[in-house]
């Protein structure tokens, strides 16, 4: 999944401008069964981006954000990571 927001600062504020901000987030499972013969046991893994300018810190200045994916720093990361280890037969 990715979101980007594209914001423009036209009047008011620090200064007038426009900045793109980017979300990506990537899902994935893996069945570890058919990979390496572990029975009922599956990997989860999300990895998680954000990136883009500053809006509110460069162009605003409002003491609440004004975009729900701005960050303070870009980056990147291995969000969450897990086994799952079904028994007596339970679904997936």
């Amino acid at each position: 999944m990715h979101k980007s927001d594209v914001l423009s600062n036209v009047s008011g504020g620090l200064k007038r401008g426009t900045a793109w901000l980017g979300h990506t987030e990537v899902r994935a499972t893996f069945d570890l069964d058919k990979l390496l013969g572990f029975k009922e046991t599956t990997a989860n893994f999300v990895y998680q981006s954000d990136l883009g300018s500053k809006f509110n810190t460069h162009y605003v200045g409002a003491f609440m954000g004004v975009d729900n994916i701005e960050v303070g720093t870009n980056t990147a990361q291995f969000y969450e990571a897990w086994l799952q280890k079904n028994f007596w037969g339970c679904p997936r």
